[in-house]
């Protein structure tokens, strides 16, 4: 059985695999996925260490996309994960989460949803279409992030090389 999906290819080509697909992350879903139990057991201490380990986690991910795609010659496909380093490295945007926890006491993935979802509406009503991508960036970055605060993989390379991810 042949199916067609169409969409916003991230590299040039066809794809022909398996597909899987990731939900986009709503922080009405995150609200949901988290009990009254976890956000009570927040402690700010110990919700900064899971953040930092998380962006740690996600930014050798992206560094180690970046310099694949260089060895392989792409380097225009390699400054998209230059801009997704920057991003992680980012000390206002980082830094509102780890205010936004410590303020309202909440765990790391509240506080990262509530945080990243205001700076997606702000670079999504730019008119320059450069920051209106940033706000894409943020939202994989995002979900990256918080597959790694919830412990799942944080990257899809390890996965089979026929799989078409479709999020």
């Amino acid at each position: 059985m042949s199916q067609t999906f169409t969409g916003q290819a991230i590299s040039p080509g066809q794809a022909i695999g398996r597909i899987v697909r990731r939900r986009a992350l709503t922080l009405e879903g995150i609200e949901r996925e988290l009990t009254p139990e976890l956000t009570a057991a927040a402690v700010p201490d110990h919700e900064q260490v899971r953040l930092d380990r998380a962006v740690g986690l996600v930014r050798e991910k992206v560094e180690a996309r970046r310099q694949n795609l260089i060895r392989l010659g792409q380097t225009s496909e390699a400054q998209i994960f230059e801009a997704h380093g920057l991003l992680l490295s980012d000390p206002e945007w980082i830094g509102s989460v780890a205010d936004e926890m410590r303020g309202g006491v909440l765990p790391a993935e509240r506080a990262l949803a509530r945080v990243t979802q205001g700076w997606i509406a702000q670079f999504e009503s730019m008119e320059d279409e450069l920051f209106r991508a940033r706000a894409a960036d943020l939202k994989d970055l995002w979900a990256q992030l918080h597959r790694a605060l919830q412990g799942k993989e944080a990257d899809v390379n390890s996965v089979e090389e026929s799989l078409v991810l479709w999020t």
